[in-house]
């Protein structure tokens, strides 16, 4: 995953988030996501989280 599909990945992931009302500890709840990962991607710092936990995230939530 290069930059490019890491910040769409964040994108989808805080559309999604906020198309559902969810803050980060729904979110984290809802994907298994870690709760620091998911105040990190809701904040804007997403960049700090890794790979496989954007990816794994965008799969489970819906569009």
């Amino acid at each position: 995953m290069d930059r490019s599909e890491k910040r769409d990945a964040i994108t989808r992931i805080r559309h999604a988030a906020e198309q559902q009302g969810l803050d980060a500890g729904d979110l984290a709840r809802m994907t298994g996501l870690a709760p620091g990962h998911a105040r990190a991607i809701l904040s804007g710092f997403g960049s700090t989280v890794p790979r496989d936990a954007l990816d794994h995230t965008v799969s489970v939530l819906p569009e």
